[in-house]
């Protein structure tokens, strides 16, 4: 297999790059800033029975499938052990609004354990790789798999509606690469909600022109600090969540849109 290419990029303070703060940063540069000074959206209830339902996923991949009558313990295990319990302090959940949430994962899990396991390697794999001096990408893998083509079959988990992975999934494989020298036979993402399914084979081209965006981010977020200028906002229908709504007149105007 051809080899991919790192890019040259400019030093500059560390900069650590995730695979949410990419996506970020493809919808917006200043979400992608904001988040660079700790500033996030506010906590939600999508987020924590995602978190819950990903929790119990790896619990039944590494451990076996969960018996009907531990279910409710081992969610409660996965809260109180995990960044999960902060998550639902934040939103202030009740003894109901748990209950209602280990129902509502249960409903995913029913469907999650009738998926084929054949090949499975490891769950929630946490990559850290660099990219050139002073960048840090990092990400975590739901869970790897030997792939029947040969090479790995990397899966993403969704709670919620598919969306648009492609590019998403296109940095776990940037990440493999970085990580491990070679490109993931197929990438993959799967919504446990709706059963839709997202599947590719990526190329070297492909992780190519990923590594090419994350270089075009570090570049710009460079000249930025180096500049001393604001990152280009972009509004869209995300900004109604964004952190900095209240400073961005774009965002405000692309919110009201969105709330109509």
């Amino acid at each position: 297999m051809a080899c991919v290419s790192a890019p040259d990029l400019p030093s500059g303070s560390p900069l650590r790059i995730s695979a949410s703060g990419f996506m970020a940063y493809l919808d917006c540069p200043s979400l992608f800033g904001a988040r660079l000074d700790g500033k996030y959206g506010a906590e939600s209830l999508a987020s924590f029975r995602g978190a819950l339902a990903h929790a119990v996923f790896a619990r039944h991949l590494e451990g076996g499938e969960i018996a009907d009558h531990e279910f409710d313990n081992v969610c409660r295990r996965a809260i109180g052990g995990s960044v999960i319990n902060y998550k639902m302090a934040n939103l202030g959940l009740g003894i109901t609004g748990v209950r209602e949430t280990i129902a509502e994962v249960g409903e995913m899990y029913q469907r999650f354990k009738k998926l084929p396991s054949d090949g499975f390697r490891s769950s929630e794999v946490h990559l850290e790789v660099g990219f050139g001096d002073d960048v840090t990408l990092l990400g975590r893998i739901d869970a790897v798999y030997d792939d029947a083509g040969g090479g790995v079959r990397l899966v993403d988990w969704k709670s919620g509606d598919l969306g648009s992975v492609g590019q998403q999934l296109n940095f776990y494989a940037l990440l493999w690469w970085k990580g491990t020298g070679s490109v993931p036979e197929t990438i993959e993402a799967f919504s446990v909600q709706s059963g839709e399914q997202f599947r590719a084979h990526p190329t070297v081209a492909d992780v190519q022109a990923t590594a090419a965006q994350v270089a075009e981010l570090v570049r710009t977020i460079r000249h930025s600090e180096e500049a001393n200028e604001p990152l280009g906002r972009v509004p869209g229908m995300y900004c109604q969540y964004c952190p900095i709504l209240s400073e961005c007149s774009e965002g405000q105007a692309a919110a009201r849109v969105a709330s109509a």
